[in-house]
């Protein structure tokens, strides 16, 4: 399943509702059985059919640090990236960490907008009790022309 920006998150970020640099910025992890690579209509995470949360022990959501949004004038292309993401001590989950959905985190589920829907390399992966940590790719998370990652 190819990376992409949900349609409603492109909007608030057209928009300003959504500021990529400044407004708390987490990343979570879903499992096979998601429904998040469908759903790219969804305002809130809570609208998920079927978010599929990873489940093994020692999982947690995860803040983005060092967050940078900027553009570059030469390719035209928008860029997004953080520091690395760093799960730690994941065990085994229910079923395959698959993918990462990066939203803006409000409050509960019902306010978190989805932002991006991304598989990184590394990814699909069994938990086996260490960190698992994810890279942004040299261009970002996102490296967008005209709204596409």
């Amino acid at each position: 399943m190819p990376d992409f920006m949900y349609t409603l998150a492109q909007l608030k970020i057209a928009n300003g509702e959504i500021d990529l640099d400044t407004d708390d910025i987490r990343a979570l992890i879903v499992m096979s059985l998601t429904s998040a690579q469908t759903q790219d209509g969804v305002e809130f995470l809570a609208s998920f059919t079927t978010l599929d949360e990873y489940d093994g022990a020692g999982y947690a959501r995860q803040a983005l640090t060092g967050k940078v949004a900027s553009a570059n004038t030469v390719t035209k292309r928008m860029h997004f990236t953080s520091d690395n993401l760093v799960f730690a001590a994941l065990a085994a989950g229910t079923r395959e960490g698959f993918a990462i959905i990066f939203y803006k985190h409000v409050g509960a589920d019902a306010v978190n907008i989805p932002i991006l829907y991304k598989m990184p390399s590394g990814f699909p992966f069994l938990g086996n009790g260490e960190n698992v940590t994810v890279a942004p790719h040299a261009n970002g998370w996102v490296y967008s022309r005209n709204g596409a990652p």
